[in-house]
């Protein structure tokens, strides 16, 4: 980034705290491989039992992409 991007980008969002933006990173994350390793757990469950519907999943991931926006909206309100 040149020096106009990076001051563009200090007064639209302000200076980010380097702890804040480490904490912010390893949150995202951790939600990230929860949100993975529940998505999996739910095709396992789907693929044991061939009469259920793929809504469940569905509404899984829907719930997963939600919480990881609501996780971006608090560290972007900063």
């Amino acid at each position: 980034m040149n020096a106009a991007a990076k001051e563009v980008f200090v007064a639209y969002f302000g200076s980010p705290d380097v702890l804040y933006t480490i904490l912010a990173g390893f949150l995202f994350l951790v939600m990230a491989l929860a949100w993975m390793i529940i998505i999996i757990k739910a095709f396992k469950n789907r693929s044991e039992d061939r009469n259920k519907d793929d809504v469940g999943v569905l509404w899984i991931v829907l719930r997963g992409l939600f919480l990881l926006l609501l996780l971006i909206a608090v560290f972007m309100s900063h």
